[in-house]
C-alpha cells in the first residue's frame, strides 16, 4: 500500500469521528450509555408521556429495562420505588454494578434491578401505579402477552406506557418479524 494512501485514509477516519455527534459518541461503553440515558430519558418521558405528575409517589416497573440509564432517571421524578425487569441476566447484573458506581444515593434507594425470573417469584403479590415498556416491545415474539402482563401488575387505576420503534425508522426492520 502506498503511504499517501495511509495517510489520507487516517486524516479521513479522523474527520469521521470528529463528525460524530457527541451523544453518539457517548455510547462506546456500558458506563456512557448508561450515562446519556439517564441524561436525556427525562425529557423524553415528560414529551412523549407527561409522565411528571403522574410518577409523583409512585411504584414503577420498568420492563425491558436493559442497562438501566431509563429506570435510573425516573429517581428524578419523585417516584416511591422503580424496579427495572430485564429478560438479559447480564445487563441486570450490569445495570446493579453501573447503580453502584455511578448513580446517587436517592437512586439506590429507590431502584432495584431484577431478571424476569427473580422478578416472576419476588413479585407475585406487588402492584405498581405504572408499567413502563420503551422500546422493548420489538424485541418479543408476543407483545400482546407481555402488553397483558404488564395490565395485570398494575394496581386499579394504574397505567401502561409503551412506546417502540416507527415502522419506518431505520432501525425498525427486526420489528416486522414478530408483528403479523
Amino acid at each position: 500500500m502506498n503511504l499517501c494512501y495511509l495517510i489520507a485514509n487516517q486524516v479521513h477516519l479522523k474527520r469521521l469521528k470528529n463528525s460524530v455527534p457527541e451523544p453518539l459518541q457517548r455510547r462506546s461503553s456500558h458506563d456512557a450509555y448508561w450515562q446519556w440515558q439517564c441524561e436525556t430519558s427525562p425529557k423524553y418521558f415528560d414529551k412523549f408521556f407527561d409522565l411528571s405528575a403522574k410518577l409523583r409517589d409512585a411504584r414503577v416497573v420498568d420492563i425491558g429495562c436493559g442497562l438501566g440509564g431509563r429506570t435510573c432517571s425516573l429517581a428524578s421524578h419523585g417516584i416511591r420505588q422503580v424496579v427495572g425487569v430485564d429478560i438479559n441476566h447480564v445487563e441486570v447484573v450490569q445495570a446493579q454494578e453501573i447503580l453502584q458506581r455511578l448513580g446517587n444515593s436517592e437512586m439506590r434507594d429507590k431502584i432495584r434491578f431484577q431478571t424476569v425470573t427473580e422478578f416472576k417469584t419476588s413479585s407475585k403479590e406487588e402492584s405498581f401505579d405504572v408499567a413502563l415498556l420503551v422500546d422493548s416491545l420489538e424485541h418479543v415474539k408476543n407483545p400482546t402477552e407481555i402488553l397483558n402482563q404488564a395490565h395485570s401488575m398494575l394496581r386499579p387505576g394504574g397505567v401502561c406506557y409503551f412506546s417502540t420503534w416507527g415502522w419506518y425508522h431505520h432501525q425498525a426492520s427486526h420489528v416486522g418479524s414478530i408483528v403479523p
